[in-house]
């Protein structure tokens, strides 16, 4: 007895199932759906990866904790993007440049991150270094990222650690994310920097973080943020017994000529108006 005939399948069934966006693709696709290049999304993810090589070295990892817009990127979720890394040395000891060398150069689960380190500038108490290139995420070649470590100052209050998940957006990771584990200045302390610097230089980017800041800002943290910001004062740039309510509208003002030219953003800017409310409300 024959065994009937199978029924044909549907046109199409037999098709080979699509293939998954590789982790390359995904970040060229997202990086276009936010309007920005490449290399400017996946910075920061990248400076994750080079923080977590500076926190290997068994000289200077233990003495490093981290500040800065890479890191408002990716514990505070800012939407601004930073191309730089900055990095404080806790206990005030001064760091040598073979040893950043070293760290930077270091392998990272069996992959080189780093590919160039450049030229280092040295300062008094830091050292930068304006020029490292690192592999990319997306493969459309080497990202330039610029890493400062400072000892000029040692933290006023304890590091906190924190998590990052890299990719930081669950939407570009083709496989498991990876965790890495930072310390970082505590928040309040980040602030008080971030004030230092806008009424030293007045930059717009410098006002688009204050007024990111400032939505979160409870009424405890800015008791506390008032002495931080004296303190960091009397170690910054500005002459004692500055006017300093003159030198925030000075700020305010070369910040609002350029607005928001010096962003580089993945959403929309606040309109300046609403900086300008919030910075004068809350610092």
């Amino acid at each position: 007895m024959r065994k009937p005939r199978a029924k044909p399948k549907p046109r199409g069934t037999l098709r080979r199932a699509e293939r998954a966006p590789s982790q390359r693709e995904l970040f060229r696709r997202a990086a276009r759906q936010l309007g920005v290049s490449a290399s400017d999304y996946e910075r920061a993810d990248i400076l994750a990866q080079i923080a977590e090589l500076l926190m290997r070295h068994q000289a200077i990892g233990q003495m490093l904790a981290f500040k800065g817009g890479a890191i408002m990127t990716l514990i505070d979720g800012s939407p601004r993007l930073s191309a730089d890394l900055d990095a404080v040395v806790v206990t005030g000891r001064a760091v040598r440049d073979r040893q950043v060398r070293a760290a930077l150069l270091g392998d990272l689960d069996g992959r080189r991150i780093v590919t160039d380190v450049g030229v280092v500038n040295p300062g008094r108490q830091s050292l930068q270094y304006p020029f490292v290139q690192a592999r990319s995420f997306s493969g459309l070649g080497a990202v330039n990222i610029r890493v400062e470590i400072s000892w000029r100052e040692v933290p006023l209050l304890p590091a906190e650690p924190v998590e990052i998940r890299i990719p930081r957006d669950v939407h570009v990771g083709a496989g498991r994310p990876r965790l890495i584990r930072l310390p970082v200045l505590a928040r309040v302390e980040r602030i008080a920097e971030k004030v230092r610097a806008f009424l030293e230089r007045g930059l717009d980017r410098d006002a688009f973080d204050l007024h990111y800041h400032a939505r979160r800002l409870s009424e405890a943290e800015r008791t506390r943020l008032r002495p931080l910001i004296q303190r960091k004062l009397a170690s910054g740039e500005l002459k004692q017994g500055c006017d300093l309510h003159r030198q925030f509208a000075t700020a305010l003002e070369g910040a609002r000529q350029t607005w928001p030219r010096g962003l580089v953003i993945v959403s929309d800017p606040p309109e300046w108006k609403d900086v300008e409310r919030a910075l004068n409300a809350k610092y």
